[in-house]
């Protein structure tokens, strides 16, 4: 009897040991399957982040290829051209650019991946968008330009770009100069406080030799660009109120605001007398001088908040003259927020004998008056702001990335990329 319940016993023992063995091995199959399952999805997204990184890097490619056939393929960057879509490989990826123009500026977009084929992206795998700004070097970089030699004082700042074909002399050192300085000559009198590089008897650098370009861009006779604002003959225009100057019987007709106004005033075989505040960015240019009879202000929206993104430019092909008593109102304190060129290209309309200054102000003297200039300033010749005592140039950095509406570029000079975002 005892022998029987030891066998019972002996038996069960085994049957426990067969459960507990087998419930341990189905325990180590879930781990080793659940670890499997999650080292294969590891492995899978190390794989797709792998390929979403050199996605990235196929659009970047896609951006650099449409830079370097702006800077060196003449003719690519016609602005009539745009817009203009392309699509490339790039090793074991591909990429596909976009390039659009808006107001002289390039928007470049790229889509980086992997190919189905030559010309086509798998939609099945990683794929990257990057967008960049591009444009010319601007003459409205500068915070002054002159096709000559140029002169500073004690105290004189200056913050943006400078540049001189000619000498630039300092009769002082506490002139201070916050960004690179350049002239084809030499620096002479005192040596200034210099914030950033210098280079004396660098190549000339040349103004445009027309604004025929402005004339087109106002007519709507550049494909792709929109229609300006085209008059013929002397103008007085309030940039603040441009509607006002409509119908107007210049050929073009303007009978009313161009639904895709590109930001371009053009007045030709005449001068424009200009004042007031643009809701939008503009760029106005004269075939003769433009006088500035009262203060011209950056572009404001309806609740007289500044637009940041926006600017103005003022080209003359004659000279540029601040007279602000011309609207019989003289002004304690002259502002004028733009970026003024001078191109005096026509001395027969030259109402300063002997081409001796770029800009002039023409209104009286007056030792307690305030002149200040919020811009660039680009002229032939020099300057003189002798009608006021106190006299403020200065250079806002908004010039570098948001230029008046195709204001005019630097001849030669590359495209840069003044903004980049991923999407």
């Amino acid at each position: 009897m005892k022998m029987k319940i030891v066998k019972n016993i002996h038996h069960n023992e085994q049957g426990n040991v067969l459960i507990i063995t087998f419930a341990i091995m189905v325990v180590l199959s879930m781990v080793i399957a659940v670890y499997m399952q999650r080292s294969d999805r590891e492995s899978r997204q190390s794989g797709r982040i792998k390929q979403s990184s050199e996605a990235l890097s196929y659009a970047e490619a896609g951006l650099n290829d449409a830079l370097w056939r702006m800077n060196n393929i003449a003719g690519w960057d016609a602005m009539a051209d745009f817009p203009k879509t392309y699509i490339n490989k790039e090793g074991d990826g591909i990429y596909q650019v976009n390039v659009t123009v808006t107001s002289g500026l390039y928007t470049v977009t790229a889509t980086g991946g992997f190919p189905v084929s030559d010309t086509l992206l798998d939609d099945s795998r990683p794929q990257r968008t990057v967008r960049t700004k591009v444009r010319l070097a601007n003459f409205a970089d500068y915070s002054r330009f002159v096709d000559g030699n140029i002169g500073y004082g004690s105290g004189a700042v200056l913050q943006g770009k400078v540049h001189a074909n000619g000498d630039i002399y300092c009769s002082s050192s506490n002139v201070t100069f916050y960004s690179d300085v350049s002239c084809t000559g030499n620096f002479t009198g005192s040596t200034p406080d210099w914030q950033a590089g210098h280079e004396s008897g660098v190549a000339p650098r040349s103004l445009p030799g027309s604004t025929l370009n402005l004339r087109a861009l106002s007519r709507g006779e550049v494909s792709g660009h929109g229609k300006g604002l085209y008059f013929n003959g002397n103008r007085s225009i309030d940039l603040g109120n441009l509607a006002a100057l409509l119908p107007d019987d210049s050929t073009p007709p303007n009978t009313s605001m161009p639904v895709n106004f590109n930001g371009v005033v053009y007045v030709d075989n005449g001068d424009a007398v200009v004042k007031g505040i643009p809701d939008q960015g503009l760029t106005l240019s004269a075939d003769g001088n433009i006088l500035i009879e009262d203060q011209v202000r950056y572009p404001q929206d309806a609740l007289g908040n500044t637009i940041p993104d926006a600017t103005i430019g003022l080209v003359a092909r004659g000279q540029i003259l601040i007279n602000d008593t011309n609207d019989g109102v003289r002004n304690s304190e002259m502002i004028i927020e733009a970026a003024l060129m001078a191109l005096d290209l026509d001395a027969s309309n030259n109402p300063l004998p002997g081409g001796t200054n770029g800009w002039q102000v023409t209104s009286s003297g007056n030792s307690s008056y305030t002149l200040t200039i919020d811009g660039s300033i680009i002229t032939k010749y020099g300057g003189s702001a002798g009608g006021y005592g106190t006299r403020n140039y200065n250079w806002n950095s908004k010039y570098s990335i948001y230029t008046p509406p195709y204001f005019p570029a630097e001849l030669g000079g590359n495209y840069e990329v003044i903004f980049w975002e991923e999407l």
